[in-house]
């Protein structure tokens, strides 16, 4: 029995010295592991905490699980306060600088929902709203327009990661009217895992920047209308004709749709055997001197319509310089019509030109069929005159007879004169002539009509 309990005493006693073992074992490992543990909660607590919360930092510390949780709940806490407050602090800094920017700017952020969480100042004179006006969602500051439907979307969507994109929105002013918005946005997501830890975030923040660009839309409206409204077609090309913008006269005039010609060439346009000797289709290069070959004054040429058929047009371009860089405003006027008109004018010239010949070669050749008897009766008249034996009365009525042939005749050379002035061979002669003789000719034409009507 004695060795029976002499090895029972033994085992007993080997027990609980590895007990003692374990236990001291697990002591030492336990709070080597628990020191660092400690360690990082305390410093947890101290960055986490607030001013005046030190007190409070070491009172959980029996249960370090806990405890630990609650450090790392602190710390996150605190994280998202900071987070939070350098984003408040850095829209005021935003907000501040918009206030000193020429325009009309506004600043304002938005959270992922599309809830206003801040605004600029500046609010006011864009759409004269006060900072305690423009609150809650941004969708019913927006007009119903189709062209705000994209940025509903991107509200609507929540989309996850960073990003950037503008948009040009048609927003309510306070007296009714509508404003043009551009406005530019910058999606921010949670950095950091403080709520998960999933590779890209649902966007946490919208900011963004307006600009009231109300006057510039207006004027780009008034300019598409005065193009839309032109009798001529018109075509806008950039430096290197490539077309961007055309209107309706240029789709009835070459039949093609507009869609169908922008980003497309201006040669597209023009008959093929004209390309080359027009000036117009080269690359207008920035700062050279080939400025001057692409502004046309009334150029002729030939255009090419989209069934292949040419017909003659006219052309006149101006470059223009804009922020984008050059471009090219180009005047199309069909002339067909004109050109019409043109020979019809043409043709009825020669017309006219070859009646005058008829008409000159018709009083030329009169003239000298009444010529010839008339000559024939003033010389009968001249000798009958040259008898001294004609009694006095009838000499008067030869000399009458002689005076109204020689009227006569005059009259027949004038109108060889009035050919002559025709045919542009017409010379002035100076001559001196008696007036009486001329007179006394005149009343012997017309004394038998005066008497006749007493």
């Amino acid at each position: 029995m004695r060795p029976v309990i002499r090895q029972a005493v033994l085992s007993a006693s080997l027990i609980a010295l590895a007990m003692l073992l374990s236990i001291v074992c697990l002591w030492i490992v336990s709070g080597r592991i628990t020191r660092p543990l400690n360690e990082l909660k305390n410093q947890m607590n101290i960055f986490g905490a607030s001013p005046g919360d030190f007190g409070d930092s070491y009172s959980d510390s029996k249960d370090e699980a806990v405890s630990l949780g609650r450090s790392f709940v602190r710390l996150k806490n605190r994280l998202l306060n900071r987070e939070e407050a350098l984003q408040n602090a850095r829209a005021q800094n935003m907000g501040n600088l918009v206030q000193q920017l020429r325009g009309s700017y506004f600043y304002f952020h938005l959270t992922s929902s599309g809830i206003i969480s801040y605004v600029s100042p500046s609010i006011v004179s864009v759409l004269g709203l006060s900072v305690e006006e423009f609150f809650g969602d941004i969708q019913k500051f927006l007009t119903e327009s189709v062209i705000n439907d994209s940025f509903k979307g991107i509200l609507n969507h929540s989309p996850k990661g960073v990003w950037q994109e503008t948009f040009e929105l048609e927003m309510c002013h306070k007296d009714g009217s509508i404003r043009c918005i551009e406005v530019s946005c910058a999606g921010h997501s949670n950095k950091g895992g403080l709520t998960g830890s999933a590779p890209k975030q649902k966007v946490h923040s919208i900011e963004c920047m307006g600009n009231d660009i109300t006057h510039r839309v207006r004027d780009t409206e008034k300019f598409k209308a005065l193009i839309a409204g032109s009798p001529d077609a018109i075509v806008i090309t950039d430096s290197s004709g490539v077309i961007n913008l055309v209107n309706s006269r240029v789709e009835d005039l070459f039949r093609y749709h507009e869609c169908d010609l922008l980003g497309l060439p201006l040669a597209l346009l023009i008959d093929p055997e004209c390309r080359s000797e027009l000036a117009l289709l080269k690359k207008l290069e920035p700062g050279s001197d080939n400025v001057e070959s692409h502004c046309l004054d009334a150029t002729l040429s030939r255009g090419f319509d989209r069934y292949g058929h040419g017909f003659p047009i006219e052309i006149s371009s101006n470059v223009l310089t804009t922020a984008d860089g050059l471009i090219i405003s180009i005047v199309f006027r069909d002339i067909t019509q004109r050109k019409q008109i043109e020979g019809e004018l043409l043709k009825a010239k020669e017309t006219a030109e070859k009646a005058s010949q008829a008409k000159s070669l018709f009083l030329s050749h009169i003239s000298h069929e009444l010529r010839t008897p008339l000559n024939g009766v003033l010389g009968y008249a001249q000798l009958l005159l040259t008898d001294s034996d004609i009694p006095a009365k009838y000499r008067e009525s030869l000399s009458s007879l002689e005076a109204c042939g020689l009227h006569l005749l005059t009259m027949i050379n004038d109108i060889l004169d009035i050919t002559k002035i025709e045919s542009g061979i017409v010379r002035s002669h100076l001559a001196p002539f008696n007036l009486q003789v001329t007179l006394d000719m005149v009343f012997a034409n017309v004394r038998e009509v005066a008497n006749a009507k007493g």
